[in-house]
């Protein structure tokens, strides 16, 4: 069932961080056998997950009036590599190298092993520090932990000078950031689709 999925799928970023070591070895041990050594779930079923994950909570509206864009959850977001590459790492969990916790890390092994090609792991890679780096300088300038940005608000000019973009002749700044970031994402959505084979 899908809720399995979503659980087990949770239990490839799980890892003690408190309280007795030999109890929370003891559970890794358990998320390892649960997430790894059985066949992945369908990627059908990962993506239904995924696109309601999109529909019901994350904060976007793409059309009329000003767009609004959620970095974690939202179209070709961070989650879209995330699901992508827990998926992948279902798929090839056999292969203890590519057990990690760390998005980037699980990225470079399933390069390595031979269970991503190049070019999906770079548009992953190159997009997923883009999302990063957007949502710390966000979380910096507004002092919480916000993942959305809007078109026309009065702090995405600051935003965008903090991720390095510049007035020029096709636009301000602001515009660049947006710009890059729908290009980001709709490179990350694309390389999701095709890694999972779905529509």
């Amino acid at each position: 069932p899908p809720s399995a999925d979503w659980e087990r799928q949770a239990l490839v970023k799980a890892r003690p961080c408190a309280g007795d070591a030999a109890v929370g070895q003891g559970v890794a041990e358990v998320a390892l056998r649960a997430a790894y050594l059985r066949p992945a779930p369908p990627p059908e079923r990962v993506h239904h997950l995924r696109m309601r994950m999109e529909k019901e909570l994350a904060g976007e509206r793409l059309g009329g009036g000003r767009r609004r864009y959620d970095l974690k959850l939202g179209r070709g977001g961070l989650a879209d590599v995330e699901f992508a590459v827990q998926w992948l790492q279902m798929k090839s969990g056999q292969d203890p190298r590519v057990r990690t916790t760390e998005t980037e890390v699980a990225l470079q092994a399933l390069e390595t092993c031979g269970y991503l090609d190049a070019n999906t792991a770079a548009v992953f890679r190159e997009g997923y520090r883009f999302l990063r780096r957007l949502e710390q300088r966000l979380r910096v300038l507004h002092g919480t932990s916000a993942q959305l940005i809007e078109e026309g608000a009065p702090g995405l000019a600051p935003l965008a000078r903090r991720m390095g973009m510049r007035e020029g002749p096709r636009g301000t700044a602001a515009d660049a950031l947006l710009q890059r970031y729908e290009s980001v994402t709709r490179d990350i959505r694309a390389a999701y689709l095709a890694l999972l084979g779905v529509e």
